[in-house]
């Protein structure tokens, strides 16, 4: 190989660092997620706890009378310099940055193709001017946004429900042009817009079920559901499972482990709508408020106490039996929850019923995995040499690997190229890259608890 060859593939190696290269941004695991309230002060985005992996900016919201066209803005004691300055920091921590779209108090539906245009415009502009700095964005559509009547079914979508899931894609696709990576994508409904398929009140009334559609025509684009275990309303805040039992989102940890169970498994939808067919477990968060009622907050019903939230998600996880209070019995466990989320950040700092309550007790329902998802972050924990390399890599981890099954690695077009299981108790590994293209490759690290890439240059 000739000398002007091997040192521009020595140049590339060093510019990909350089640059903080971030082509695979990946929701964190388990995943802390937060929203962070742009009306609220005070709070400086690099002040916020640091176990929030995933924040979430809420909200972009309407502009006047408009049902589609996007905006955001930055509280006052906010400049657009410093925020953008403070995300960056964020990043280097290993966090994601999402702008969140809706909210209860600003309705958002695309009832045609000149408002799903123009969603789309605006919302590519808000990401442009912040230089894409945003990792995705959040929908978290409700009141008057699902209101796409009663004809829809699972197969066959209301025009607005079409229209949205088109313009996701669409933004999906500016994205990865954009800036070479996938846009993130989560979604945050609250339980009558999926479980309320379940009861015919909710359809009829509540547009009961009405994401359901939007969400299994974009099952493989999202990367974290989590919907809102809060402020259900309907039969008294109260919302059906896959058991038939209406249950309460009233200090009740079997709310929580009854809508986790039937988000996971899917359902049948009443009136001959057709099958939700289940999400992965695995992109599932559980979403609670960090308050209660009682401090003022603005919070609404939903919330549990720290004690019974740890033994509500430990039992989803299979970590502990089902406690004897608990009512709904869960017809398997899944260890590979994704995490939490919570409404809001900005509460869970206020002093009422301890400041930081919510994140402090992450480490309860998540125990053993984020101490070990910080030190991935810190050190990497993956020795791999030669690199630049032509024909084979030494490649070894000096961490604990809980909970890894494989590794691949992957091209800089996003095409897997090669995997190997990992074998128990080895740490040591010999790659045979001989035959692979010159360029930039990226080993990635698949777990319950982290998703890590490693650069490396073959030429």
């Amino acid at each position: 190989m000739n000398y002007r060859k091997l040192l521009f593939y020595k140049v590339l190696f060093v510019l990909s660092f350089s640059f903080n290269f971030r082509a695979f941004s990946q929701i964190p695991k388990p995943a802390l997620v937060g929203y962070w309230q742009n009306w609220s002060t005070g709070l400086k985005l690099t002040d916020v706890h640091d176990a929030y992996n995933v924040i979430q900016l809420a909200f972009g919201t309407t502009e006047g009378s408009s049902l589609s066209k996007i905006t955001f803005s930055l509280p006052w004691d906010y400049e657009k310099n410093s925020f953008m300055t403070d995300i960056d920091a964020l990043h280097s921590k290993g966090k994601v940055v999402i702008l969140s779209l809706g909210g209860g108090n600003d309705p958002i539906r695309l009832d045609n193709e000149e408002a799903k245009q123009e969603f789309i415009n605006s919302v590519i502009y808000i990401l442009q001017s912040y230089n894409y700095k945003f990792d995705g964005i959040d929908i978290d559509f409700e009141s008057s946004s699902m209101a796409f009547g009663n004809s829809w079914t699972m197969d066959d979508p209301a025009p607005a429900q079409t229209n949205l899931i088109e313009a996701i894609k669409t933004l999906m696709i500016d994205y990865q042009n954009a800036t070479g990576k996938k846009m993130l994508l989560t979604m945050a409904p609250e339980t009558v817009y999926l479980m309320g398929a379940l009861s015919s009140y909710q359809i009829n009334n509540l547009n009961g079920g009405a994401m359901l559609p939007i969400i299994e025509q974009l099952k493989d684009d999202i990367d974290l559901l989590h919907c809102q275990y809060y402020n259900a309303g309907g039969a008294g805040g109260g919302t059906f499972a896959i058991d038939g039992i209406i249950y309460y989102d009233d200090s009740d940890p079997d709310y929580i482990t009854s809508m986790t169970e039937s988000i996971i498994k899917g359902f049948p939808l009443l009136k001959n709508k057709g099958v939700y067919n289940g999400f992965p477990s695995s992109k599932v968060a559980i979403g609670l408020p960090a308050k209660s009622n009682s401090c003022n907050l603005g919070t609404g019903s939903g919330y549990n106490s720290p004690e019974d939230v740890c033994r509500a998600v430990k039992y989803i996880q299979g970590k502990i039996s089902k406690p004897s209070d608990f009512t709904y019995t869960l017809t398997s466990s899944y260890p590979d929850l994704a995490g939490l989320m919570t409404w809001s950040i900005n509460k869970d700092r206020n002093i009422c019923e301890g400041v930081y309550a919510f994140a402090e007790n992450f480490s309860c329902t998540f125990q053993g995995l984020t101490a070990l998802q910080n030190e991935f972050y810190k050190n990497n924990g993956i020795v791999l040499y030669p690199n630049p390399a032509s024909d084979y890599i030494d490649l070894s981890f000096e961490i604990d690997l809980y909970g890894v099954t494989n590794f691949d690695i992957i091209d800089v077009n996003g095409e897997v190229v090669y995997q190997e299981n990992l074998i128990s108790g080895e740490n040591n590994y010999n790659l045979d890259i001989s035959n692979f293209k010159p360029g930039l490759y990226f080993l990635r690290i698949l777990s319950n608890n982290v998703k890590l890439n490693k650069r490396f240059v073959k030429y």
